[in-house]
């Protein structure tokens, strides 16, 4: 006679843990601060240059644009400031710019060129006299709070 087999069935446990909690800790809503700041933008004014239309001086205009953020609109006054400034091409700079017939150069080649050969200090000089025009030390306030 067969034997007969028992089939062995395994029980499986199911492990169940305990779900982790997470503590969450809220942070205090903190307001985005928006404060005014100044755009800096080179306009290129005029080229001196030589007889084969080769730059020689570039006359520009630094300008400094406040921008004001929206919440800011009635405390600021918008404003803008104008230096103007050239720079004489030192005859050691190769660039291909310079090589260029100054009819065929970009606006951007030039403000390029203007911003890679111009002193960190001299652009630095620029913008914190604009930013002394436009946030001055000393304001004149006109319209008083219990008015």
């Amino acid at each position: 006679m067969a034997k007969k087999k028992k089939a062995i069935v395994k029980k499986t446990r199911k492990n169940k843990r305990k779900p982790i909690v997470k503590k969450v800790i809220e942070k205090p809503f903190q307001k985005k601060v928006q404060k005014a700041f100044i755009r800096y933008t080179f306009e290129i004014n005029r080229f001196v240059v030589s007889k084969a239309n080769i730059l020689l001086e570039i006359h520009f205009d630094y300008k400094g644009t406040l921008v004001i953020p929206k919440a800011l609109k009635d405390s600021i006054k918008p404003g803008n400031h104008i230096l103007s400034g050239s720079f004489i091409i030192p005859k050691n700079i190769e660039d291909p710019v310079l090589l260029t017939d100054c009819n065929l150069l970009t606006k951007s080649q030039v403000i390029k060129f203007l911003k890679t050969y111009l002193r960190d200090g001299y652009i630095k000089g620029l913008e914190k006299l604009i930013e002394d025009e436009l946030f001055p030390d000393v304001k004149i306030i006109d319209k008083l709070p219990w008015k």
